[in-house]
């Protein structure tokens, strides 16, 4: 069956037929655990997000994540990230953002 899919999922590449995906609805606060996703950068929730870093996040485009089936590729973003956004103040928080650009690869 694996071959099968990926026979169809290369000639649907060759014809054209993929569409890029819209990211889903903002939705309520992810618990501990789970991942957050923007374009191709993931990170995975392992601190509490209080209600106004969440907000904050979402309007940047970052959307809890269920990845148990999602087969796209993500870069790993460093836990440490996640623990600078929640201890910064609202001003800084963009320009810790910047730097995830520059996150290495890792899944």
């Amino acid at each position: 069956m694996g071959i099968l899919r990926r026979l169809i999922d290369n000639t649907r590449t060759l014809v054209g037929i993929r569409k890029a995906r819209t990211p889903p609805v903002a939705g309520e606060k992810p618990s501990l655990g789970t991942s957050i996703v923007r374009d191709d950068l993931r990170i995975r929730v392992r601190h509490p997000i209080d209600d106004t870093l969440w907000t904050w996040l979402t309007d940047r485009g970052w959307r809890a994540m269920e990845t148990r089936n999602n087969r796209r590729q993500y870069r790993l973003v460093s836990d440490k990230v996640l623990v600078k956004l929640i201890k910064a103040d609202p001003r800084e928080r963009e320009s810790i953002e910047s730097t995830l650009g520059s996150a290495p690869a890792r899944k």
